[in-house]
């Protein structure tokens, strides 16, 4: 019965534990405090009186057992979610919401086919002078950031992107835009080290993009770097 009516607003994902699904993503909890507290407001709805540490680890084994969403399921290779649906990129159908895609990066902004970029595409013009191989280079990272991966094979492309020139040049300016078309809470901070431990590349679960700040010790202020 707790399964019942739990089921739509919950997924267990291998390795990492509970989702819960918050109307546009799969947004990771950690360990299960709140599926608990989910489980016991559903007790008091019921009026259960008898009640007890066993009965709630059974319901959230079965919870679990039942709410058990395969790791191939997640992130597909194929969708990407923005603030009014979901794309899917093999066709280009646009879809509402729904728990089915199991995304858990969502952009923070329309899709709007018809869009121009007008400041966009003037800013890539002022920070190249005009450069129509940088620009393209510079547009086709910001299109391979955003694409969803396929996770179940090696990335084809692993790469850092370092932005050299003098300050004032628009390098800041480039990532404060990455940023702004990922969404912050699809972002991972990061440093060179991070990439080298388990536990680091832990951090970066469900993000898009691990940036890279600007600080003294990390870049100097003549360049910044990016990761794909």
């Amino acid at each position: 019965m707790t399964w019942a009516v739990l089921k739509e607003g919950w997924a267990y994902r291998p390795s990492l534990g509970w989702y819960r699904w918050t109307g546009k993503r799969w947004e990771t909890i950690g360990d299960a405090t709140l599926l608990a507290a989910e489980i016991g407001r559903f007790f008091d709805a019921q009026n259960w009186q008898q009640r007890n540490g066993g009965l709630y680890a059974y319901c959230q084994e079965e919870m679990a057992r039942r709410c058990f969403v395969p790791e191939p399921f997640w992130d597909s290779a194929h969708y990407l979610s923005f603030e009014n649906g979901v794309l899917d990129t093999r066709d280009n159908s646009f879809h509402d919401h729904g728990p089915q895609f199991y995304c858990t990066c969502s952009l923070p902004y329309a899709y709007d086919l018809a869009a121009s970029c007008p400041n966009w595409l003037r800013y890539l013009g002022q920070a190249t002078g005009e450069d129509q191989q940088l620009q393209q280079l510079l547009r086709a990272w910001c299109k391979w950031i955003l694409s969803p991966k396929d996770r179940t094979r090696k990335s084809p492309i692993e790469k850092s992107l370092d932005l050299v020139g003098r300050k004032g040049s628009g390098k800041g300016t480039f990532l404060d835009i990455l940023m702004q078309l990922v969404g912050e809470e699809n972002c991972g901070v990061s440093s060179p080290d991070t990439f080298s431990t388990p536990e680091g590349l832990g951090q970066l679960i469900d993000k898009k993009w691990p940036s890279i700040p600007t600080h003294p010790a990390i870049c100097p202020e003549s360049a910044i770097s990016t990761k794909s």
